[in-house]
């Protein structure tokens, strides 16, 4: 069983686990859809994004999953460059990384219903601010050939209002013999920078970062310690799924924040400023 390029499907999203902290959000999209487009042996899927900041270490956690009927598969994904039509130029890697089968979420009998996070770690890869790249996934070498790796993406209506402005989504089908671009489509991505030193609860001294965030983990409230220009920027957490479930404004140096409603789980925090901050909260 072949999964088509293009599925609208309703979806629950797996718990997500990360490696390092995330310091600083290096490009980010989170669709509110939870369609998918696929690799397998013969297709590749990509996603052209913008860097926002200078980073050498990174971690990228894409949203996915495998089919269990065709076998389970692992995955490679390659930060490419782009050319000047903003096609991401598989021919130029600047770095790979591949996981297990035991990283990706397997679907049971090929019946789509949830996703899983899987990280991909990439060293020495060089980002530099303003500058277009590409990810682009394939499954592992050596794989079977029915196996497939679904890759969350965005969808209109849906996501219609919310959109990745800075890159599309690409699809190449039979080898790249023949290549697709999506102009309203757009993938899950998040890419990380996790070279910083700072973690959550512990300060960063550095200008645009001056904040604590405490204790980590955390059962019903938290303490928010701001520097004076963080004073007015607005922050969000997010559940699992993407979903926002708690935001504010910083108004205060020491603000708290009560969690006590949110479920158990790992959330993200995010500083809206200039760099948008994000770091990664247990809640007890």
């Amino acid at each position: 069983m072949r999964l088509p390029p293009l599925v609208g499907i309703v979806m629950l999203l797996s718990s997500i686990t990360h490696a390092q902290t995330c310091n600083q959000t290096v490009a980010y999209y989170q669709p509110n859809s939870t369609s998918y487009l696929i690799s397998d042996s013969a297709d590749t899927s990509a996603q052209v994004f913008v860097a926002t900041a200078n980073a050498v270490d990174v971690e990228v956690n894409l949203q996915l999953a495998t089919c269990k009927l065709n076998g389970l598969c692992g995955a490679e994904l390659q930060i490419v460059s782009v050319t000047g039509s903003e096609e991401p130029n598989l021919n130029n890697v600047i770095g790979s990384d591949s996981v297990s089968e035991s990283e990706i979420y397997g679907w049971s009998g090929c019946v789509p219903g949830t996703f899983g996070t899987t990280t991909f770690s990439f060293s020495d890869v060089n980002l530099v601010a303003g500058t277009k790249y590409g990810l682009a996934l394939r499954i592992s070498s050596g794989a079977d050939p029915g196996s497939s790796i679904a890759w969350r993406r965005s969808a209109t209506p849906i996501d219609s209002s919310n959109t990745y402005e800075e890159g599309k989504a690409w699809f190449y089908e039979f080898n790249l013999t023949w290549v697709w671009s999506y102009s309203n489509i757009d993938l899950q991505f998040e890419i990380c920078d996790v070279s910083a030193q700072s973690t959550l609860g512990t300060e960063n001294s550095s200008k645009d970062n001056l904040f604590t965030l405490s204790p980590n983990p955390a059962a019903d409230e938290i303490q928010l310690k701001a520097a004076s220009q963080w004073i007015g920027t607005d922050y969000n957490m997010y559940d699992q799924t993407g979903k926002l479930v708690l935001n504010g404004t910083i108004n205060a140096s020491n603000t708290s924040i009560d969690i006590s409603h949110l479920s158990s789980g790992l959330y993200t925090f995010k500083v809206i400023g200039e760099s948008n901050q994000t770091f990664r909260l247990a809640k007890q």
